[in-house]
């Protein structure tokens, strides 16, 4: 057996737990590594989706552009629906018309007949 002196020994073992370190930081760097380019992947995806929702945004249509338009909207389906009602009345009208034209005229007829 060798013997080993003292001063051998601890520096034999300082040499071991600075190797143990090295391999530990270096683990921890490559681990530190991964994590910053999983960080850098997942960073530059919401800037992706940020991105797109800019574009998004960009086709959509302000509130003070779209109030006139849906105010000039609603006045025509008013002018539409007055005169939807005005055309019906008049086909009543009409309707009601003819009836008593033709009732006068059946009368009329019958009085002559007799």
């Amino acid at each position: 057996m060798s013997e080993v002196t003292l001063r051998e020994y601890i520096e034999s073992r300082m040499e071991e737990r600075q190797k143990a370190q090295d391999l530990q930081w270096q683990a921890s760097q490559r681990a530190l590594e991964a994590a910053e380019a999983a960080l850098r992947a997942r960073l530059e995806g919401l800037q992706q989706f940020r991105a797109q929702i800019l574009e998004e945004r960009a086709l959509y249509v302000r509130r003070d552009q779209l109030e006139p338009i849906l105010a000039r909207l609603q006045k025509t389906e008013n002018t539409e629906s007055n005169l939807g009602g005005r055309f019906w009345m008049l086909a009543v009208v009409l309707t009601c018309g003819a009836s008593l034209l033709t009732a006068g005229l059946v009368m009329f007829i019958n009085h002559l007949m007799r």
